[in-house]
């Protein structure tokens, strides 16, 4: 299973470039880190995509504060955690996140 992650910032209607992204993988109740890195110029996480994933649950954690802080704005939150279950080990999942300084939305599509 793949999975690509799109970032991208509501506030100027453009890719979140920069912004410190994190996924853990739940194991034995725990979650363990299993990648991390910075979205791309496009709000992306391209080395993510070549990741072959197994089925089960996942959080993603973004640094809100660092990314909008360095644009000048000062986040409600300080960073947001996305949990979600990837049933399949076939198929490739696309997650686009929408961040603002005030509220983030998650939109997920196999």
């Amino acid at each position: 299973m793949s999975i690509s992650i799109h970032v991208l910032n509501g506030v100027y209607g453009r890719a979140a470039a920069a912004m410190s992204v994190v996924l853990s993988r739940e194991v034995s109740g725990k979650l363990e880190e299993q990648w991390r890195d910075l979205t791309d110029d496009d709000g992306r996480i391209s080395s993510l995509n070549k990741s072959s994933l197994p089925a089960g649950s996942y959080a993603i954690d973004l640094n809100l504060d660092g990314y909008f802080r360095q644009l000048g704005l000062v986040p409600v939150n300080s960073a947001m955690t996305l949990y979600f279950y990837l049933p399949n080990e076939h198929s490739h999942y696309d997650l686009s996140i929408l961040v603002t300084p005030a509220f983030s939305a998650l939109f997920m599509e196999p």
